[in-house]
């Protein structure tokens, strides 16, 4: 059985796996990359917003840097984009989650090809503090594959007190990789990462980006709210990647991007309550 298809096999029987050791913790899940883990360490990751995917392709240092932190996850948003491209012209808007449930391959006429994507945007509590996430897979493989931009936009209420941790993965027919190699851009309202998608026959993409936040206001905040974003380059260069702002509602680009760039607003992670 081939790589691949072990890592689909482990993906889908990766709750059973966990379910079968979780009253023994000697018992090891061991990921695609050979890291082994106890049960505890695997569920500590679910619970920070980690997906069962994600924690499969993770890397040695987001495992060192998470597997002992307790967290929750309080609130979750998914958001699904359909680009249909006809000819050299392509239009890309936010799809139902029922059509993208019955979404099909069988292409109406003038359709050269649909992609689709989902963002999911997380909020997860770590002890007194929250942890921003913003996470991106491609259910279908774009034909354009440049330089992407992957990012988070805060509130004036709330500081970035952790670097941002940046992470890409893929998939071919023979193997699967991952990367924390991306050109990271920080201010204060938030941060973003470029990076080259790669090329050739991809079975499965996505890219992730998080960091913690505390208070930056005395009082009692009663909501949050944050802009993950991901943009997908036309023909772009790693310079005109990082022609970009970061503010509350997301990425600004430049003069020098704004007109390659397929951008589709804010997937929002939100949250009310008493901090």
């Amino acid at each position: 059985m081939s790589k691949l298809k072990n890592y689909l096999l482990a993906v889908l029987t990766m709750s059973l796996l966990f379910t079968t050791s979780i009253k023994a913790e000697e018992n090891i899940i061991e990921n695609y990359f050979g890291i082994k883990m106890t049960a505890t360490e695997y569920n500590n990751l679910l619970n920070l917003g980690f997906s069962e995917e994600d924690i499969y392709l993770m890397d040695e240092d987001t495992y060192i840097n998470n597997k002992d932190l307790i967290g929750h996850v309080v609130s979750t948003n998914v958001t699904r984009y359909k680009t249909v491209r006809r000819g050299l012209e392509s239009v890309t808007y936010v799809a139902t989650e029922e059509e993208f449930q019955s979404r099909n391959e069988v292409m109406p006429l003038g359709v050269v090809s649909n992609y689709w994507r989902s963002v999911v945007t997380k909020i997860t509590q770590i002890d007194s503090n929250y942890r921003y996430m913003v996470s991106t897979v491609w259910n279908t493989m774009p034909d354009e594959r440049n330089y992407d931009v992957i990012a988070i936009g805060i509130t004036s209420d709330v500081l970035r007190s952790t670097y941002p941790t940046f992470t890409r993965h893929y998939c071919d027919y023979d193997d699967c990789y991952n990367s924390n190699v991306g050109a990271i851009k920080t201010g204060r309202y938030g941060a973003g990462a470029s990076f080259k998608v790669p090329s050739g026959s991809l079975t499965g993409l996505g890219a992730s980006l998080y960091f913690d936040v505390v208070k930056d206001v005395s009082g009692t905040i009663t909501y949050q709210e944050f802009c993950g974003e991901y943009a997908h380059g036309t023909n772009t260069t790693l310079t005109e990647s990082r022609d970009y702002t970061i503010a509350t509602g997301g990425i600004g680009f430049g003069s020098s991007a704004v007109n390659k760039y397929v951008i589709m607003g804010c997937s929002y992670g939100t949250w009310t309550g008493t901090w």
